[in-house]
């Protein structure tokens, strides 16, 4: 065997190394901004501009209204309704288009039995408690079925989204 030579090791200047450090500063900081340029860009298009996000809402809060105004007058269990503003959308988080909103109503409902449903505590089960309810129609086991509960809500939207197809048609026919 031979033994091997020695590798040659130079140490560079101080000022070399000084040099080399700015020179990768410079590169570095020119990928950082043309990286911070790409990400204002992209930034920009996902906002939502005020004008949109204004139109969107007008329209979306007029459907909606319609919607719970039908569906209160339709169904028994629905009267009292509430609409609570929440998602995306209220809480200033949606990108890009404005195009989805979520809705959550609550029905109040007096004297409830709520149950864990499975281990991790992120589903309960409820059931009524004494008293007359309209909800008692949707009973399955003791337990409210959210199934039934929303087939019967959705047919109701159905029949007033058709309502409002056709007062929109009619409008633009009449326009």
């Amino acid at each position: 065997m031979t033994p091997e030579a020695p590798k040659e090791t130079t140490k560079d200047s101080p000022k070399t190394t000084k040099a080399r450090k700015r020179s990768a500063r410079k590169r570095s900081g020119k990928t950082k901004a043309a990286v911070d340029s790409i990400l204002l860009t992209t930034l920009n298009k996902l906002k939502i501009k005020k004008n949109d996000r204004a139109n969107a809402a007008d329209i979306i809060n007029k459907i909606i209204s319609k919607i719970i105004e039908h569906v209160k007058q339709n169904i028994d269990w629905f009267k009292e309704v509430e609409k609570l503003s929440t998602g995306s959308y209220y809480e200033n988080l949606k990108i890009c288009n404005p195009d989805e909103f979520d809705v959550m109503l609550a029905i109040p409902v007096d004297r409830v039995d709520i149950a864990p449903f499975g281990n991790d505590g992120a589903y309960y089960s409820v059931g009524l408690k004494r008293g007359k309810s309209p909800l008692h129609k949707f009973l399955d086991n003791d337990t409210l079925s959210a199934s039934k509960m929303l087939d019967e809500f959705r047919e109701e939207v159905k029949k007033c989204v058709k309502l409002i197809e056709t007062c929109i048609r009619v409008c633009r026919f009449i326009l």
